[in-house]
């Protein structure tokens, strides 16, 4: 069955056109060939913005004082302000349980305030507390009694570091305090027992207090991690797994004892949940919240990750319009605005309905501040007001994402969608230099949260996802942009005065029984009354490509061919397979220039070439030559020798150290993330192929795609984009581009008389 053919006319087939219309005319064909993937949502919340700003959250620095000019700032932002406490907990066990009792510790009595007990450090306690009172010494009250060892008496908060004790809990709240008659007794502790005995009990501090276990658990070694369940030694507060090079950030001191004491400072560790664990019992476990607190002091964070204290807060939905929700960030005390907004992050992934510098407000006491002081109003974006920025997720008719102020998009590609990595995300972006050359670029995900579609910027719009080493490569950071360093340029237009000349896109795409997902697309320009074929391409779109050699729930496919006349020696039609970064290579797993859970990388191993990203073949014509360029040496690019494709899960991985971003921990976690160990490939080679770079062939052209040699009269003869092959009355082809030399000498011996060459035809008939 012959192939479908399809133009699309740039700006309507006039010259003058830009480069917005040629990216409306790519969006058009890939609607005609039904490869725009996913539903269509308009009024996506995408970011945030900061007062008198057009940079977003993350591709602002995580960071932006601009924030403290609105609603929440430092003067409301107060009520997040709390100094540090210790809490100090005896430590036992009882069967296979911990068993905690809080204790306080008291050094003197009248320090700076009668009837107050002087604490060693503050502690974690507030009015109207009960406590168990036990001392060596006898204090005197008013009334001729003492101060009773074992008796309960309830907290007066004074101070940070001192309080008063009162009969009763009423008494306590009412500010009604025991009356002490001893004068500066000689006392060398005072204890008191807060609260009862808690079996395995969850805990909840806030950042910069400190927790602190005495223990007396002989065979129960005590640990503090990261993650819940057993113990886990990867996972360990300790310096092996955690930087110590980050600012104001301790280590636990003792961990895994069962006597003396742990303690850990929560000063400069991220707010979130951390387990105590027994080494050798997994129920003797219990959760420790860390709540935020501005008087902490943390560092900015890694590649992206804002470690600053937060607090979450969902605007309801309204109307037609989805709830939404945000995280704020404050300044913690070692910056300059402590306690003031420093960012505003969007955590919701399915919004709908929205309109940029929509009006809401979030309360401040919801976000560490008080209402209606610190509350945070949204709106238009002026000197005082923030503002959110919506996009429009497209489908069937519209690219995924479209950046018209920097002409280029993203094209959402559904290979397979019951495959964990069966979509992919190709980006067009066009020279911001020029009108004539543009650049694909892929990914397995796409980033549009906290970033800006509207901005100027590269780094500002967004970026490909995943893991460094494995889906991205660190020398872009997933960053969309036109990057020579990183990616092809090809041109898809005249380099000379191009707009002044009429430009299409054309598509030849194949039917059923074959592979309906293939299609070749070609821009061609029609120069002086002919048709001049320029970038010539296809996408690995489905299920077919790869089929038996790999699995798209262990890798994803972004690489693309280009078709093109050889330029070398004699003609030829060349095919070359391009991967998705000229940082594909790379063999070493700890090396994150690599992009090595995308499907080419099986055949792209290379431990000392970084360029080594696509590989070429050469189908030439031998009706009538001397066949002296048979191999296809191209800069180390296209050796002459067939790539195997191999995988190792064992080497396929990324290492992500304290300077390199890991997702996989909200601080700084040393880990490795590999490709799947399905996805290993080191089979015997059969069926090997004469003239294939790839073994196995990854993908075969459909049969209606095909190349034909030619040996024709007059020497003069000209072969054009649209002339047509006919076989038989039944099979006539199409040339798509061709490669040939006029005026030549051939079978007839006529000076002069032929014109030779190969064509690349799709089957019209």
């Amino acid at each position: 069955m012959a192939i479908l053919k399809n133009v699309v006319q740039v700006n309507n087939g006039n010259t003058g056109w830009t480069k917005t219309n040629v990216l409306n005319a790519l969006e058009q064909t890939f609607t005609n060939l039904g490869f725009h993937g996913g539903s269509q949502v308009n009024g996506v919340v995408c970011c945030t913005l900061p007062p008198g700003s057009s940079s977003p959250h993350y591709a602002g620095g995580n960071i932006n004082s601009a924030w403290r000019f609105c609603g929440g700032g430092t003067t409301a932002g107060a009520a997040s302000y709390f100094e540090p406490r210790n809490y100090r907990y005896f430590t036992t066990t009882s069967g296979s349980s911990y068993v905690f009792q809080q204790i306080m510790l008291s050094v003197n009595v009248n320090y700076n305030n009668a009837d107050a007990f002087a604490l060693s450090e503050y502690v974690g306690v507030n009015t109207g507390d009960a406590v168990v009172f036990d001392c060596a010494s006898t204090i005197n009250i008013s009334g001729g009694g003492t101060l009773v060892n074992g008796t309960t008496y309830y907290v007066i908060v004074i101070n940070n570091t001192a309080f008063k004790l009162a009969t009763t809990y009423e008494n306590a709240i009412a500010g009604t305090a025991i009356d002490i008659t001893t004068s500066s007794p000689n006392i060398s502790q005072v204890t008191f027992t807060v609260g009862s005995p808690l079996v395995n009990p969850n805990f909840t501090i806030k950042q910069s207090d400190t927790i602190k276990f005495s223990l007396n658990t002989p065979g129960h070694p005590l640990f503090l991690q990261d993650t819940a369940g057993a113990y886990n030694s990867a996972r360990l507060l300790n310096s092996t797994n955690f930087s110590t090079s980050l600012g104001y950030r301790d280590m636990p001191v003792n961990l895994g004892s069962s006597s003396g004491e742990i303690s850990w400072d929560t000063k400069g560790w991220q707010q979130g949940n951390y387990y105590y664990v027994c080494q050798h019992h997994s129920t003797m476990t219990g959760t420790i919240t860390v709540l935020p607190n501005t008087y902490t002091q943390m560092d900015q964070g890694l590649n992206g990750f804002n470690l600053f204290p937060h607090w979450d807060y969902t605007v309801p939905a309204s109307g037609l319009r989805s709830s939404l929700q945000l995280r704020v960030f404050r300044f913690p005390r070692n910056y300059t605005h402590d306690k003031a907004i420093s960012g505003v992050e969007v955590l919701s992934v399915n919004t709908s309905g929205w309109s940029n510098e929509e009006s809401f407000t979030i309360p401040g006491d919801q976000i560490g501040s008080t209402t209606p002081a610190g509350d945070l109003t949204f709106g238009v974006n002026n000197a005082t007001t923030p503002s959110i920025a919506v996009t429009n997720l497209g489908a069937g008719v519209n690219f995924y994402q479209k950046f018209t102020n920097q002409s280029k998009a993203i094209l959402k590609v559904i290979n397979d969608p019951s495959k964990t990595y069966g979509t992919t995300y190709y980006g067009f972006s066009f020279n911001p230099n020029n009108s004539y050359e543009l650049m694909l670029s892929s990914g397995s995900s796409w980033e549009h949260f906290n970033y800006n579609p509207n901005s100027s910027t590269d780094s500002a719009n967004g970026r490909f996802g995943g893991l460094y080493g494995l889906d991205i490569s660190l020398n872009n950071n997933g960053v969309f942009s036109y990057n020579t360093s990183v990616g092809r340029e090809h041109s898809f237009a005249s380099s000379s005065t191009p707009t002044a000349y009429p430009l299409k896109i054309i598509t030849y795409r194949a039917q059923a029984p074959q592979d309906t997902n293939f299609a070749i697309i070609q821009f061609v320009q029609t120069i002086n009354a002919s048709d001049v074929p320029y970038f010539t391409f296809f996408l690995h779109k489905g299920s077919n490509y790869g089929a038996g050699i790999w699995d798209l729930n262990h890798v994803w496919q972004g690489g693309y061919n280009q078709i093109y006349p050889s330029s070398g020696a004699g003609e030829g039609i060349t095919l070359v397979v391009h991967a998705p970064s000229r940082y594909n290579s790379r063999e070493d797993p700890n090396n994150l220039s690599s992009v090595k859970r995308e499907c080419l990388y099986g055949y792209f191993r290379d431990a000392t070439d970084t360029d080594q990203s696509r590989a070429m073949m050469t189908i030439k014509n031998n009706l009538f030559t001397d066949n002296t360029l048979i191999d296809n040496y191209y800069s180390n690019e296209a050796p002459a020798n067939i790539l195997p494709y191999y995988r190792n899960s064992q080497y396929d991985k990324g290492t992500y150290t304290n300077s390199s971003s890991n997702p996989a921990n909200y601080n700084d976690f040393v880990s490795s993330s590999s490709v799947s160990s399905n996805v290993n490939f080191y089979k015997p080679l059969k069926g090997i192929p004469l003239n294939s770079m790839f073994a196995p062939c990854p993908y075969y052209l459909p049969d209606d795609f095909v190349t034909i040699p030619f040996v024709v009269s007059p020497g003069a003869t000209l072969v054009r984009v649209g002339d047509t092959v006919t076989v038989s009355s039944s099979e006539v082809y199409e040339v798509v581009t061709a490669s040939y030399t006029t005026n030549q000498t051939t079978y007839d011996g006529i000076s002069q008389n032929t014109s030779k060459g190969i064509a690349f035809c799709a089957r019209t008939t």
